[in-house]
């Protein structure tokens, strides 16, 4: 493992507590992991905490299963390690077992591939929101094959 050096402590002390452990990580070269490590070591803090509302909030849960935590937090404007401390908060889990959660009717749902077919063919999704939801090969091949092909790339 590698030695802090002056110089990224330095950065670590000026572009942590603003921008959080991923830009300082850009900064200077090192893992998110290790700024984190760093700065809990050396006492140093995020100054700002996420105010979270609760569209934010449907945003995370809706997406948390079909987005990566990166494109989750560059959506939302926050760190990755927010999106990821909210998700633990609300007890979410990743899941590539079919499964994906969505808002329905102000309702977080936990859906099956065949519920989401049946919610498309109701008018509840669009072919936008459908793909958006299918971004899995497997689960957009099995809707593909029951809904016949609606989400072939043309």
């Amino acid at each position: 493992m590698r030695r802090w050096s002056k110089e990224e402590i330095e950065v670590l002390r000026k572009v942590y507590p603003d921008a959080g452990a991923k830009k300082v990580a850009e900064l200077i070269g090192r893992s998110v992991d290790s700024v984190v490590a760093k700065a809990k070591e050396l006492g140093i803090r995020r100054k700002r905490k996420v105010v979270w509302t609760d569209e934010m909030v449907g945003f995370l849960v809706s997406n948390y299963n079909v987005m990566t935590m990166d494109e989750i937090a560059e959506y939302l404007g926050v760190d990755s390690v927010d999106v990821l401390n909210k998700a633990r908060q609300l007890g979410l889990k990743k899941n590539h077992h079919g499964r994906v959660t969505v808002v329905v009717d102000d309702e977080y749902v936990t859906l099956e591939p065949d519920d989401i077919i049946m919610l498309y063919e109701n008018g509840y999704f669009d072919n936008l929101e459908l793909r958006r939801l299918c971004r899995f090969k497997f689960f957009r091949d099995y809707i593909n094959s029951k809904i016949g092909g609606v989400l072939e790339r043309h």
